[in-house]
């Protein structure tokens, strides 16, 4: 299946170097200072994840400082594109992804051809989109974006880029379908986890006002990452809750699915 082709008349919905949906974030109002203690500390897990697992879908609602929960919602078909030897030396890293999020979330991942979730590594994005995957992905991408911002983007990134797409007449909440270019030489590991964090609904790029405690591998999940996970894939949590009803509901059932998570963080971490 063509990803792209496929859904042509998708929205973009994220776009890593370029998004910055909500300009204003709210004053930090918790004490941690590390993702130890924000994990056990109900304030901050609570306004980190608002920020995080949330997206304001216009231009109304961004003045209005409305955003709604979104996330992916069905089996994930992960395929791995480019060079061989790249796909054989990172497989493993994708694979460990993919083995924490099926522990901490009921998704069901499987390599598939039949794509909906795709990883590309390249080292040359715009020969790459334009020619080696043309009718795959630059056409679909040329009518999502238009010429001159797909150019600019080809233009000035390098590293890593993830689009997660939407279809806005089912509904703007779920996400469809997830590609990532990745340079297998500029910090691959990164971006995959970001690949993975931004696929199934957790934006990565509003760290930057809040929740960026330093770790000691910045590639791989933190916990927080894996509670905030275990949390967006909550029954409750359904895709287009307002941002209201998402701390409502996570002020209901936070204790629980902390005893919970630190239950099952401690099987597969020996805590």
């Amino acid at each position: 299946m063509k990803i792209i082709g496929t859904f042509l008349l998708l929205v973009l919905a994220t776009l890593l170097q370029t998004a910055c949906l909500k300009e204003k974030a709210e004053e930090k109002s918790y004490k941690a200072t590390t993702v130890e203690e924000c994990v056990q500390e109900k304030e901050c897990v609570g306004n980190i994840f608002a920020l995080r697992a949330t997206r304001i879908l216009s231009r109304l609602n961004r003045e209005m400082g409305n955003s709604t929960l979104h996330k992916w919602s069905r089996p994930i078909r992960l395929d791995l594109k480019g060079d061989p030897k790249w796909i054989s030396k990172y497989r493993s890293v994708v694979q460990a992804k993919v083995d924490q999020i099926e522990h901490y979330t009921p998704l069901e991942i499987e390599f598939n051809e039949t794509e909906n979730f795709v990883i590309v590594f390249s080292k040359d994005f715009k020969r790459d989109i334009e020619v080696t995957y043309r009718d795959e992905f630059y056409k679909g991408l040329l009518q999502i974006l238009g010429e001159e911002r797909l150019e600019n983007l080809l233009n000035k990134v390098d590293d890593c880029f993830v689009f997660t797409l939407t279809n806005p007449a089912y509904d703007p909440n779920d996400i469809r379908a997830v590609l990532s270019f990745v340079n297998p030489t500029k910090k691959p590991e990164r971006c995959i986890k970001e690949h993975f964090l931004t696929g199934v609904g957790l934006n990565t790029t509003l760290e930057k006002f809040s929740g960026n405690f330093k770790t000691d591998n910045p590639n791989d999940f933190t916990k927080l990452d894996l509670f905030m996970l275990s949390l967006l894939y909550h029954p409750e949590m359904k895709q287009g809750l307002s941002l209201v009803k998402i701390n409502y509901l996570f002020d209901a059932i936070h204790d629980q699915e902390l005893e919970k998570f630190n239950l099952k963080y401690r099987e597969t971490h020996n805590e």
